[in-house]
């Protein structure tokens, strides 16, 4: 019997795609990317603990968190370390975590809470989606 080999290289680049719609969509205020990061019934868990059930909720959650006054004008999402499990169609990772922004177009940028990511993520016909993130801030 032949052992099967998994392109690791593969789906770990695969896998970068949700992170950065992720990423980019909340740091651009098109929270609307977020359909095409998780899967329609995903769940995100915040730091404090409240679920989130699918995109309209999050995207409500967003939109409401960006009319607080003293929230950032913008902010910049990166993440690095990835460690991931694969589970044939299921992937199981953690991942670190840093926000940056700026009060005000111009201003200095600071770094504003650094964290981890636990999620799993869902390959659907050759393209990963988040099932569930969670969020641990550890400023808190």
């Amino acid at each position: 019997m032949t052992p099967t080999t998994i392109d690791t290289t593969s789906i770990y680049n695969d896998i970068l795609r949700p992170f950065a719609v992720y990423s980019h969509g909340i740091d651009t205020k098109n929270y609307e990317l977020l359909r095409d990061a998780f899967t329609p019934d995903g769940v995100w868990v915040m730091h404090d603990l409240e679920e989130l059930h699918g995109y309209e909720a999050m995207i409500k959650k967003l939109v409401d968190t960006a009319k607080i006054p003293g929230r950032p004008e913008q902010g910049l999402h990166t993440f690095h370390n990835l460690n991931m499990r694969i589970e044939g169609d299921i992937v199981h990772s953690t991942a670190n975590w840093v926000f940056t922004s700026r009060q005000e177009k111009g201003g200095p940028w600071s770094v504003a809470s650094v964290g981890q990511y636990e999620d799993t993520l869902k390959n659907i016909d050759g393209t990963w989606f988040f099932t569930r993130r969670r969020i641990i801030n550890w400023n808190l």
